[in-house]
């Protein structure tokens, strides 16, 4: 048992640190790729030590259950899709551009938004997400690019371009409904690893949505994962609203 969790911490540790080496060299820079290779240095460590303590062996097999366990979690919170593709307004997030090209990622969320307004024409695509510190437009612009390319009416897309957090991404866009006078009803795409957090915003500010979780591409879920679980923890203040996001 001792020998099979140092060689499964050793396959974590050395996974994260590669995950984290195609981020830093592919995409945009984010925090979640120091974290990548913190935890990734750390599973390497539990990997390596030669300690037999069974004290020191319990809180290795704890800090992999739990680890994994939040990926798994994570995850399958956010890929039970509660749309019922008949929401008057359809949110998707921004993440981040290479310049002016989406990435990967925001292309899934992009996918989902481009399928449900096929299965409703009737609704309005708000692309949200402003412009970060290395990128040529901001990300809503090249979303609504996409959108147009993909066979979606521009008069059907609104652009939020001031937000630069999932919590603007969220207030901003429900401010541009509201300013319509619009009773309506939302659906938020996002990817799989983000969705429950948008949960916990959605519900700590009294709004109500369905959601869509996009798959998340396969290279970047360490970093991508690691970073949401960083915010899901720094948010765990709001106990009370957690336990609703169940």
């Amino acid at each position: 048992m001792k020998s099979a969790l140092k060689v499964l911490s050793l396959i974590i540790g050395i996974t994260l640190i590669i995950s984290s080496i195609y981020y830093f060299i592919c995409l945009p820079f984010n925090t979640g790729i120091i974290m990548c290779i913190i935890f990734g240095a750390l599973f390497i460590f539990f990997g390596l030590c030669k300690w037999s303590s069974p004290v020191f062996n319990i809180l290795r097999g704890l800090f992999i259950f739990v680890f994994i366990f939040s990926f798994v979690f994570i995850g399958i919170k956010g890929s039970i899709n509660t749309s019922n593709g008949k929401e008057k307004y359809i949110i998707v997030l921004g993440c981040g551009l290479n310049g002016e090209k989406i990435t990967r990622n925001l292309e899934y969320r992009l996918e989902q938004a481009v399928k449900l307004y096929e299965e409703n024409p009737n609704s309005i695509i708000i692309v949200s997400g402003g412009k970060g510190e290395h990128e040529i437009i901001t990300e809503s612009e090249a979303m609504l690019n996409y959108l147009i390319s993909n066979g979606v009416n521009d008069n059907k897309v609104i652009t939020e371009t001031e937000s630069t957090s999932t919590y603007e991404n969220l207030t901003y866009s429900e401010k541009l409904i509201q300013e319509r006078n619009d009773c309506h009803s939302v659906c938020i795409i996002s990817n799989d690893y983000h969705i429950f957090r948008i949960r916990m915003i959605v519900s700590r500010l009294g709004l109500t949505a369905n959601y869509v979780g996009a798959k998340t591409d396969w290279k970047t879920v360490p970093v991508c994962f690691l970073r949401e679980l960083a915010a899901i923890l720094k948010d765990a203040v709001y106990v009370k609203k957690v336990i609703q996001a169940f």
